[in-house]
């Protein structure tokens, strides 16, 4: 038989379906795991029990268990349908990869930066289960390819926008603002255009902020409604889960220091922890690798990364306001690590060239 090589691409592509369908298994053995309180089962029990689908017209968690009715309706059983999510999600890691085929990665330490990205366990793991985080994860890596390699708008990314809304809100407008940036700062684009987009963003903003505003369960958009929110959460946080800190008493600082690197080594009580430890030295280490290389590069040329740059610092902002548990920090890295290690890496990596 004929030899037959594979060059690094597709040896990726291999080893990149292998590592995250392993994960599907992991998610599936604790998802029947019983000590466990698994989000994705009562999706997929929500589902099962309505009576029709009209039911389950929302936004938010209920909207996946409107998608995935039809599904259960044809004979799809629980496994099924996380294979389905989790393949959802490998379709992301995909997409991320192609972007990053693009760039040069010639040299051995560009390739080691880039499977940090890819084979970090946590990541594979959060988007294998039936929910919000497969679906968004997977979309965010088409809005971030269309922008980054300048596609013109089509149906395929407008319909990935809009299932960001219905999805997870606060996302959508934070990528609209993120959008609107990339126009704003950059310097080839001309004044009418920036004008153009300005608008538009703006007629798109208003439009869509009832769903938003639902969403977040405001009544009206007030300073006494947003802290009568903000004072339920702290409730939440305090009768739900292992808090990992005080949301009413901690500091933004402390906070921020939650999203981006705990837990720390010391705080580890299990195996999964000590794993998410050491994911977050290596995501420590790559953040003083940008602010170090930004340093020596002309600004100028970091144009082509302000949308990943602005979504991944807006994501990190919005999630310090209100994040009090290690797991749901661990879970919520998912939505902004891949923009956030994209924009790293490019800077590195254009800085080298």
């Amino acid at each position: 038989m004929p030899k037959i090589e594979l060059d690094c691409k597709e040896k990726f592509k291999f080893a990149i379906i292998f590592y995250h369908l392993t994960f599907c298994f992991a998610s599936l053995y604790y998802s029947f795991d019983y000590s466990n309180e698994c989000d994705a089962e009562n999706i997929f029990r929500i589902a099962s029990e309505a009576e029709n689908i009209n039911s389950l017209i929302g936004i938010g968690t209920i909207f996946i268990s409107f998608l995935i009715y039809p599904l259960i309706k044809i004979g799809f059983n629980y496994i099924l349908l996380t294979i389905l999510f989790s393949v959802i999600s490998l379709k992301g890691f995909l997409i991320y990869g192609d972007m990053f085929f693009k760039t040069d990665l010639k040299k051995r330490a560009d390739t080691f930066l880039f499977i940090i990205l890819f084979f970090l366990p946590s990541y594979h793991f959060w988007t294998s289960f039936v929910g919000k985080d497969a679906v968004v994860f997977y979309l965010m890596a088409i809005v971030l390819s269309n922008v980054f390699n300048m596609k013109r708008i089509n149906l395929f990314f407008i319909t990935s926008i809009i299932l960001i809304l219905v999805i997870r809100p606060y996302i959508f407008f934070i990528l609209l603002l993120s959008y609107l940036l990339n126009f704003i700062f950059n310097p080839e684009l001309g004044k009418e255009k920036k004008i153009k987009v300005i608008l538009f963003s703006l007629a798109v903003g208003f439009l869509t902020l009832p769903i938003l505003q639902k969403f977040l369960k405001l009544e009206d958009i007030k300073i006494e409604n947003i802290k009568e929110n903000y004072n339920r959460i702290i409730l939440y946080s305090q009768r739900n889960g292992n808090s990992s800190i005080n949301l009413e008493k901690s500091s933004y600082l402390e906070r921020l220091m939650l999203v981006l690197f705990r837990p720390f080594f010391y705080e580890s009580i299990r195996p999964f922890h000590i794993l998410a430890s050491i994911e977050n030295t290596i995501v420590w280490l790559s953040i003083i690798k940008f602010f170090t290389s930004i340093k020596r590069i002309n600004l100028y040329k970091i144009k082509e990364i302000i949308f990943p740059v602005m979504a991944f610092v807006l994501l990190i902002l919005f999630y310090s306001v209100y994040m009090y548990n290690l797991g749901l920090a661990s879970r919520m890295r998912v939505m902004y690590m891949p923009y956030m290690l994209f924009s790293i890496y490019w800077i590195v990596i254009k800085h080298k060239n």
